[in-house]
């Protein structure tokens, strides 16, 4: 239903290095997923501290991949590593 159903939309990467990552939501009533993608792999391996963040749709979020919370207000170097992705579902 989410993915048949649901609406796009592009998530708002902002900060230091927003180019860096890139992501959407799909929605669907009071489902929502959130995919980020991370760009320039040899750039955060030499600034791994960047400090952009994506501004989610309110909610909690849970990180499929991870297997635990993921910080709404988190910056995207907490969510993109070690693995070049993440996958939240908010709860």
């Amino acid at each position: 239903e989410l993915f048949s159903t649901g609406d796009y939309q592009p998530l708002v990467i902002e900060g230091d290095r927003s180019d860096w990552a890139f992501g959407y939501v799909r929605a669907s009533g009071d489902r929502k997923l959130a995919v980020v993608m991370a760009r320039y792999p040899v750039h955060r391996e030499a600034e791994p501290e960047w400090s952009a963040t994506a501004r989610l749709p309110e909610g909690r979020w849970f990180d499929l991949f991870r297997g635990g919370d993921a910080s709404a207000d988190a910056p995207l170097h907490e969510w993109l590593n070690p693995l070049p992705f993440a996958v939240l579902l908010a709860r």
